[in-house]
């Protein structure tokens, strides 16, 4: 059984600190409004409401539905009483505090994906994840960054790295593709970007080897 390590939890911790903004876009989407004008310039026409949208009401019901199951988890399991207010991001504020707890819980790596999973899709929904891709001199200056499992997918959809993700990190590891470089004092596998792009590259998928 695989429990989060620190460098998961607290990239979590950066997930749940962008849910403030990611509840006051949500709500001005579902309000229908766009945001406030200082008045000055013309007025521009009355145009029809825009239909209603929906799919975005669903994705917030499920943010908050994610984030207070993830809280009764660990109040069940850990002790700790939930204290904060009834909106997703004082969910987010207590288990950014309380986020050493999922470290030693059967649930804590399920939780963790679920969580990062939702957050994505609200950020993507929202039009935050259109990231520019890296130049090319930024591309070769990033391949001396050193990367984990959890974090190698952000960096490697801006160097164009298709299917680079944490499970085929893990994948090119086991198969001896691709060496770590160090352990961090959490126990978390540290490797160099470029050799992961590299292995990435020149190691076929299970998929495609077997086509």
């Amino acid at each position: 059984m695989r429990f989060l390590t620190d460098a998961e939890v607290d990239y979590l911790a950066d997930r749940l600190a962008q849910l403030p903004e990611i509840e006051r876009e949500l709500a001005i989407a579902l309000s229908g409004q766009a945001r406030q004008s200082d008045g000055s310039g013309p007025r521009s026409q009355p145009r029809s409401r825009p239909p209603y949208p929906i799919h975005l009401q669903v994705l917030a019901d499920e943010l908050k539905a994610k984030l207070v199951a993830a809280v009764r988890d660990i109040e069940e399991t850990r002790g700790p009483v939930y204290d904060s207010g009834d909106t997703a991001t004082a969910c987010g504020v207590w288990l950014t505090r309380h986020r050493s707890a999922l470290q030693t819980m059967e649930s804590g790596v399920e939780t963790f994906d679920e969580l990062c999973e939702v957050i994505d899709r609200a950020t993507s929904s929202l039009g935050w994840n259109q990231s520019p891709p890296l130049g090319a001199a930024e591309r070769e200056a990033a391949r001396s960054a050193i990367v984990t499992a959890s974090t190698v997918e952000s960096i490697a959809k801006r160097v164009g790295a298709q299917g680079l993700n944490d499970r085929r990190l893990r994948l090119l590891a086991k198969r001896g593709a691709v060496r770590s470089v160090s352990t961090a004092a959490d126990g978390s596998i540290l490797y160099r970007l470029g050799d992961v792009l590299d292995a990435h590259r020149d190691t076929p998928s299970r998929r495609s080897s077997t086509a």
